[in-house]
């Protein structure tokens, strides 16, 4: 129900979204208020951030400053020069994600959403809405070097802020990883990998793509 009231009713999705705004104002206040009370409160750091995260993300949907090419996938636009892309986050995962079993049919399903989001990047950039030159970059679990390359991107070390992202996202990196391995499994910060493209990059790998596409379609919405 409240996936058909977020994604295809305009008013509901907005009242969702400052309800839930609503309620990460709360927690976040109450956690300021047990933190005057004891500093030994910053521990809950750590399930604060991912559990807020969740709640605000709605909103941040709403207002546009996720602008999602997939269900899954979502950048966050540097102007025209660059694109930053993130998976989708925890509530995504509860609108597209909850009915998919974990292991390979989530490795999958997700796999179908970034390739539907790298196909509207090269949309756009065919349609001159965005320029060849842009800067495509993110980080990924779900990327082997080999799946990066045959999607057109490279392999980068990331620069210090990703960790920093890591760490404060860590609970949510946990769950969503070992979904994907159908067993608990922690992710490792040695392991994080930057992927970086440009839109010129993508199109010269957009029959690929429609290819693998094609191949996970019943992964798909």
């Amino acid at each position: 129900m409240i996936n058909r009231a977020f994604t295809k009713n305009i008013i509901s999705s907005r009242i969702i979204a400052l309800l839930l705004l609503l309620v990460a104002v709360i927690i976040l206040g109450g956690f300021f208020l047990l933190i005057q009370y004891s500093p030994l409160f910053l521990l809950l750091f750590f399930i604060v951030i991912p559990v807020t995260q969740f709640f605000i993300s709605p909103f941040f949907r709403v207002v546009g400053y996720y602008n999602y090419l997939s269900p899954m996938l979502l950048a966050i636009a540097q102007g025209k020069k660059r694109y930053d892309i993130h998976n989708g986050t925890s509530f995504d995962y509860l609108l597209h994600m909850r009915k998919i079993n974990c292991g390979t049919p989530w490795q999958n399903r997700l796999l179908y959403f970034y390739l539907t989001g790298l196909l509207e990047v090269i949309r756009r950039v065919e349609n001159d809405e965005i320029p060849e030159e842009i800067i495509i970059r993110g980080s990924s679990y779900f990327f082997s070097e080999n799946t990066a390359l045959r999607l057109g991107f490279r392999l980068e070390k990331p620069p210090v802020m990703v960790y920093y992202k890591i760490i404060t996202d860590y609970i949510d990196l946990t769950w969503m990883y070992s979904c994907s391995k159908r067993r608990l499994a922690f992710p490792s910060l040695k392991n994080v990998k930057a992927a970086v493209t440009t839109g010129r990059e993508l199109c010269l790998h957009k029959a690929q793509l429609i290819i693998l596409q094609k191949k996970l379609s019943s992964y798909g919405t």
